[in-house]
């Protein structure tokens, strides 16, 4: 297992803790996971939790010059970690993933069905993908407008957007109540007054959100760890099949097999 030095740590938020452990804990529906593909990791801290529990190959793209130079130096030493400075929907040529994660992307796609049909390019047949978006339009806020977002998602956008793209969804689950339901309210006023100072347009704006290295993090990462937060890491598993939190997290299969057989069979 490999550390990472103190000083290329990032902070962690409530809301990444609550999602991270719940990317983990959907994670074990899947039987093999060996090479995975991860879309705009932000400051790298899934990379470092899904690598060491998996073994596996890791492909990185981020769009962000000032993350991909940070994912570098983070990860120089780990020998099956590839990181690459690439836009989000162009695929990589000749390569085939059983697994590709994308947390919080989606949301920042103008047109997020033709990403997941970019991305279907370099899935295995047989290959899943996990991501995460900002649930309840109804909750769009200043948030989602500094964060670079074109949109929240409604579990039905996101059941209907995996069936025009051809995946077969195994499971959503409503993360984060009640933690995240109280920061809302906090990071739509933060939110608000960021927004009133910034002058980056809408892609700078998502190139940012995903990555701040400009702060120390000391004491925030003596309160947000996943020590401190077990009991709202467990508690929020209660809450999973309904729908009170402010994300979803999505595990779906590519549905190629299936298409290649109806195909077959009309031939």
């Amino acid at each position: 297992m490999h550390k990472i030095k103190k000083n290329l740590k990032t902070g962690k938020t409530p809301g990444y803790l609550l999602r991270e452990n719940a990317c983990m804990y959907l994670l074990k529906k899947i039987d093999n996971i060996k090479k995975v593909l991860e879309i705009g990791p932000g400051d790298g801290n899934f990379i470092q939790r899904l690598y060491n529990k998996y073994h596996c190959n890791y492909t990185v793209l981020e769009a962000s010059k000032e993350a991909f130079g940070f994912l570098n130096l983070k990860f120089k030493n780990f020998k099956n970690i590839k990181i690459l400075n690439k836009y989000y929907n162009i695929c990589i040529k000749g390569k085939k993933f059983d697994t590709i994660i994308f947390l919080e992307v989606l949301e920042h796609q103008r047109y997020d069905l033709d990403f997941l049909k970019e991305i279907k390019k370099n899935l295995k047949n047989d290959g899943y993908i996990l991501f995460s978006v900002p649930a309840h339009s109804k909750y769009w806020s200043y948030h989602d407008e500094i964060s670079g977002h074109f949109r929240r998602y409604d579990k039905i956008d996101i059941i209907q957007i995996l069936k025009k793209s051809k995946f077969k969804l195994i499971k959503i689950i409503n993360y984060g109540f009640p933690f995240t339901n109280f920061t809302y309210y906090f990071n739509k006023i933060i939110s608000k007054i960021m927004l009133k100072r910034t002058k980056d347009n809408k892609y700078k704006r998502t190139l940012k959100s995903g990555f701040n290295i400009k702060k120390k993090y000391y004491f925030n990462n003596m309160i947000f760890n996943n020590l401190f937060f077990f009991p709202f890491i467990i508690f929020q598993r209660i809450f999973f099949n309904l729908n009170f939190g402010m994300g979803y997290i999505i595990l779906a299969k590519n549905n190629k097999k299936i298409e290649f057989l109806i195909i077959k069979c009309k031939n």
